[in-house]
């Protein structure tokens, strides 16, 4: 069989390559390298052939494949072998040859997300940032660098912004919920987020980006310290972690008996919910686009045909209307021409033009040019 080089492939297809063929003529043939296919395997959740494997089949040993598991949350199952970003997919060309389906899935979201939840790490909370996850590698350096100034100069006006127990507790949520999700290779970091507030000043608050797939997901707490009136930096009675823009995945309150590091299992579940939610709700969204772009191209080819035929018709009428003219110039000159004729003749039996006296006549009338008319003698 041969194989090309595609632009764009499912995971059942992948799986099915990596498991007939060796990574290293694959990469020769897609012109990309073994790693970058062991790493597009791993990213898209599809098990590829242990070390040796392929050795051991040349040497006629019985091997078995690995089943393909069900996708992440988030996760399409087309895979684009290149970047493509939702504005593209949002402006994509559109086929009126080809029908347009919405999108179908074969697995419920609930099956998706517990296919995926029973392949995370242990759900433990961490206790301090002694073995931060890499995520927090950003926001930690930067108040390391902070810290050193003060020490260097015994003041700074940029001083640590996040060593208060509110955020300290914050980012060992983030710590632990990142650690957990490490099990299915999402990508996750925590970023400082600025916000100005009349009468306060600046103030300076976390934000946690999970990506899964295509999707990605917020977190963000809400504390009571936080000032009144401000939509980038909600306000809470108690301490809440928001899951999703507005709490669309659910917002985990801290309770008594409850504490929110009591229920990463819930927080995790809510991720992962969300992420296939709004894939779901994009492939959704991207299907009614195209639906509403060949509408219009459909509008835009009826309109050109409306113009067209509209033409059409006024060049027939436009012609219709020459040949009227030409017809009745056409009687307007035959009628001139009946006069004329009928002129001559009556000219023809005058008295003044039979015979000798034609002469005479004729002289006269060259002498009379104002005269527009002839009398007739009976």
């Amino acid at each position: 069989m041969t194989i090309q080089k595609p632009t764009s492939i499912t995971r059942t297809e992948l799986h099915a390559l990596v498991w007939r063929e060796p990574r290293s003529k694959l990469a020769g043939i897609w012109g990309i390298s073994d790693v970058a296919i062991g790493k597009l395997c791993v990213k898209e959740c599809i098990p590829a052939p242990p070390p040796g494997y392929w050795a051991k089949r040349a040497a006629g040993g019985r091997v078995s494949t690995t089943p393909l598991p069900m996708r992440l949350p988030g996760q399409r199952e087309l895979i684009e072998l290149r970047a493509v970003n939702y504005y593209e997919r949002w402006n994509a060309p559109v086929d009126l040859e080809s029908e347009i389906t919405p999108p179908t899935y074969i697995e419920t979201v609930e099956e998706v997300v517990q296919s995926a939840f029973v392949r995370l790490g242990p759900f433990r909370a961490k206790r301090d940032l002694s073995d931060p996850h890499h995520g927090l590698r950003r926001v930690l350096l930067s108040e390391s660098k902070r810290a050193e100034k003060i020490k260097e100069r015994d003041w700074s006006f940029d001083k640590p912004r996040f060593l208060e127990p509110r955020f300290q507790r914050q980012l060992r949520l983030f710590s632990s919920i990142f650690f957990i999700l490490d099990s299915i290779h999402a990508s996750c970091e925590v970023v400082q987020k600025e916000t100005w507030i009349q009468g306060v000043g600046h103030i300076h608050h976390l934000i946690a980006s999970v990506s899964i797939g295509g999707s990605s997901v917020q977190l963000q707490f809400l504390e009571p310290e936080n000032p009144k009136g401000n939509n980038d930096l909600p306000r809470s009675s108690v301490t809440t972690l928001r899951v999703g823009s507005s709490g669309k995945g659910g917002n985990f309150v801290d309770e008594p008996g409850a504490k929110i590091e009591k229920r990463l299992e819930d927080i995790v579940k809510a991720i992962l919910t969300l992420a296939e939610t709004k894939m779901r709700s994009a492939d959704f969204s991207i299907y009614e686009r195209k639906l509403e772009r060949r509408n219009q191209m459909l509008e835009a080819i009826a309109e050109r045909k409306r113009k067209e035929e509209a033409m059409r018709l006024a060049a027939i009428k436009a012609r219709k209307e020459a040949i009227r003219k030409e017809i009745a110039d056409a009687a307007a000159n035959l009628r001139r021409a009946q006069d004329i004729r009928s002129l001559v003749a009556a000219m023809a039996g005058h008295p003044d033009c039979v015979g000798e006296q034609s002469a005479n006549y004729l002289s006269r009338t060259s002498r009379n040019q104002t005269s527009n008319t002839m009398p007739l003698h009976s």
